[in-house]
Order: C-alpha cells, then sequence, then structure tokens
C-alpha cells in the first residue's frame, strides 16, 4: 500500500511524465490489494500480536469464547484448520470472534488469526473464493491434502505450510472458505 501511494505521490512532481514513464509506473505498480499479510499475520492491519482492545479498535466487536470460528459460522462450514498446535509455552487461551474472522489469544495477545471475508487476498493474489490450484500456483512449496479423511468430521480440502519465519499458513476449502495464518503449526 506504501509503494502505491508513493507511486502516485511522485506523478506529475517534476519527473518524467512521458507515456512510456507511465506505462512503467503502472506495471510496476502492484496488482493486488493485500488486506491479509502473511509475513506479519494481520489482516487490515490487526491479528498474531494484537490485544483484543487493538482488535475491538480496528474491526469492531468481537464475542469472547468457542467455537474456533467466525460469528454466524461453524467451523467445517469455513474450512477451519483441525486442532491447531498451540505454541510453546501458551494454554488454551480466549477465542475472539468477530464478523468473518477468529483469533485464539493467550497472555492477552492474538497467536493464530482465521479470515473468512470473501474476497480477501494475500500479496501473491490468491485467499478466499479463489481455487486451491491457485493457491497452489502462488505458493509452490505449500502441502495440500484432505483433513478428517475417514474421520466422523467433514473432511475439509487444503494447503499448508510455512510462509515466513514463525509464520504458518492453511488454506481451508476448494475453493477456499478460509485462510489461517498461525505462530504454531496447523496440522
Amino acid at each position: 500500500m506504501i509503494a502505491v501511494l508513493a507511486l502516485v505521490g511522485s506523478a506529475g512532481c517534476g519527473g518524467d511524465d512521458s507515456p512510456e514513464a507511465e506505462d512503467a509506473r503502472a506495471e510496476s505498480a502492484p496488482l493486488v490489494k493485500e488486506d491479509l499479510n502473511l509475513r506479519r499475520g494481520t489482516w487490515r492491519g490487526v491479528g498474531i500480536g494484537s490485544t483484543r482492545r487493538q482488535v475491538i479498535r480496528r474491526l469492531g466487536r468481537i464475542k469472547q469464547g468457542d467455537p474456533f470460528a467466525p460469528l454466524g459460522a461453524d467451523s467445517f462450514d469455513v474450512g477451519a484448520p483441525p486442532t491447531p498446535r498451540n505454541p510453546p509455552g501458551t494454554g488454551l487461551g480466549q477465542v475472539w470472534r468477530g464478523r468473518n474472522f477468529v483469533m485464539t489469544a493467550d497472555r492477552g495477545r492474538a497467536w493464530i488469526l482465521l479470515v473468512s471475508a470473501r474476497g480477501t487476498k494475500t500479496g501473491k493474489g490468491v485467499g478466499v473464493g479463489d481455487s486451491l490450484a491457485d493457491v497452489k500456483k502462488a505458493y509452490p512449496k505449500l502441502r495440500c491434502g484432505t483433513a478428517n479423511e475417514g474421520a466422523e468430521w467433514p473432511e475439509v480440502e487444503y494447503c499448508q505450510g510455512p510462509v515466513a519465519r514463525g509464520r504458518r499458513v492453511w488454506f481451508g476449502g476448494d475453493p477456499v472458505q478460509s485462510v489461517t495464518v498461525s505462530k504454531a503449526p496447523l496440522r
């Protein structure tokens, strides 16, 4: 987002305004509006490391308590990862549920974030509503499979794996119903 603002701010400020320069600027500008940052583990500016107060200030009211799913949804409906592991040193923690998101927190700070808002995109241009084939093209190192295969719970197609140091991602469902970012392994 900052690059886009800097690019717009530099146009017409004594720089080269030729059509060729304009085309070059347009080609270098990001094509995707990233609202889910996998490296930081944040959505709309809050997520991993955020306090409850920061989440409320940014995203509005939240409801505390189970299940690990956004308000009005079931974890199976949004393709949530089955039983994510807690990072070392955390307990069961709290669950903060809001419209189109849910977070789990311990010691007052979030360590896992699930987003189900339609159209949510990562920096590589994939997210909620896209196919897992598109996710795999964007993130070829992710491992894909079927969770709950042969179990009594609904099966969930997914792609998951590390995306940065201390960050793991889970794209749940095909088409993707949610994206989860965590400090700990998700499967």
